[in-house]
């Protein structure tokens, strides 16, 4: 198991074969393992010792996924990224992710700005937060798209992140043009930076800032279907515990978002919030 590590020198890791998966470290103890797989850091993994200065962690993936990973002092918590892996990749806290495709996958061609597809319009504002959220002002990208009609609002919660690293303007553009989605209309809301965790954590406060600054705003300089008359006509989303908050604004305000998209959410912080809402 001693060549496991010159295999990684040479390969670079995580070391991939078929569906199986393994990350490698060397040195004389080694990092928890953080991921996508792993809820990041609701269940750390600890790698196994394989052989002198030699750490391993194996599993399954689906031959088709991308993943994001890091390492994690289980002590200091200090982050590190794989000496192994140099693909890397901003995780919008300014540090950095380690991140590989398996066999099957590969980056959307969604993604691509194509010619003769028309574009929306991307403008920048500062909204005044009005002591409902952090700070004076809160920066929000609204996205009009190349049409003329009414559109409903889907409202991004960490939007810039979005904005930069998912180029979500690019893929809406593009679903659009091939008739794969209704045309619809963005909101890129920024986060609170050290405050997203209290704003995010199925606040009250934050409800209101979307429900009585952000709409508003946005329904001033975007044309887009009125909820009064269509219920339910916009949406909201968010991953992590921007995904906790989507999931909170749906159920606390279905007239305005009846559908709400999240994912690796962190459910277990807000259980006591939503389980009522839920029974409802």
């Amino acid at each position: 198991m001693e060549d496991v590590l010159e295999l990684a020198r040479q390969e670079g890791t995580p070391l991939i074969d078929g569906e199986t998966v393994a990350f490698v470290w060397q040195g004389k103890r080694a990092p928890d393992l953080v991921a996508d797989f792993t809820g990041w850091l609701s269940h750390p993994v600890s790698l196994q010792k394989v052989a002198k200065n030699a750490w391993i962690h194996s599993l399954r993936l689906p031959r088709n996924a991308y993943l994001e990973y890091a390492f994690l002092d289980p002590v200091s918590e200090a982050r590190f990224i794989d000496p192994f892996n140099f693909r890397t990749t901003p995780n919008g806290y300014g540090e950095f992710n380690n991140y590989f495709y398996m066999p099957e996958a590969h980056p959307t061609d969604l993604i691509r700005r194509r010619r003769g597809v028309a574009r929306g319009v991307v403008t920048r504002h500062a909204i005044p937060t009005g002591g409902k959220v952090s700070g004076e002002h809160r920066t929000v990208y609204l996205y009009r798209p190349p049409v003329s009609q009414p559109s409903p609002l889907l409202v991004v919660l960490d939007g810039p992140d979005y904005l930069r690293r998912g180029k979500i303007v690019q893929i809406v553009d593009n679903l659009i043009d091939q008739e794969r989605i209704r045309p619809l209309a963005l909101a890129l809301v920024t986060g609170g930076g050290p405050a997203r965790l209290a704003e995010y954590s199925c606040s009250e406060s934050s409800l209101v800032y979307l429900k009585d600054s952000l709409l508003p705003f946005a329904c001033q300089r975007l044309d887009l279907v009125d909820y009064a008359i269509l219920p339910g006509s916009h949406t909201v989303m968010g991953a992590s515990m921007g995904g906790l908050m989507a999931l909170f604004a749906g159920l606390r305000l279905p007239e305005m978002f009846g559908s709400v998209l999240c994912w690796r959410n962190e459910l277990w912080r807000g259980l006591e919030h939503l389980f009522p809402l839920v029974q409802k």
